[in-house]
């Protein structure tokens, strides 16, 4: 592949073309094998049963009790300790719906409530498949 004054030919053009269009197909296999690769290590049933796997949907789920929770508290008390406000009372003042209670790997929204302790509040949930640390029946 020689320069001359006019630049490359269209013969040396279609080659070098080819050969970048043969590594964008090379990288395009791979990354959908890759990409493929995580979502059955995600959904292989052989796998070890662990719930961080699917974590980041519950967490959601928690994050969104945890904020109603809050918005419940600041509304119907004062500076008070050791209040557990459930996710009925919640849904009752149209603080959550049923969208926001419900994980994409679950059939059924989650229950719950949120624990204000020592100036913090800690959401727990308890889903089909997913319970927080802590729960209490």
């Amino acid at each position: 592949m020689g320069l001359n004054r006019n630049g490359w030919s269209i013969k040396e053009m279609v080659i070098f073309s080819s050969i970048l269009f043969a590594f964008l197909l090379i990288a395009i296999f791979n990354i959908m094998r890759m990409y493929h690769g995580l979502n059955d290590e995600k959904n292989n049933p052989s796998l070890p049963n662990d719930n961080s796997i699917n974590t980041f949907h519950y967490i959601d789920v928690e994050n969104n009790v945890l904020e109603a929770g809050i918005d419940y508290y600041n509304l119907y008390y004062n500076s008070e300790s050791d209040i557990k406000i459930t996710i009925s009372k919640m849904k009752k003042q149209g603080l959550l719906d049923t969208t926001m209670l419900k994980p994409i790997e679950e059939q059924k929204e989650c229950d719950g409530y949120v624990l204000f302790e020592n100036g913090e509040a800690k959401a727990y949930i308890k889903c089909q498949k997913y319970k927080t640390n802590g729960f209490e029946e």
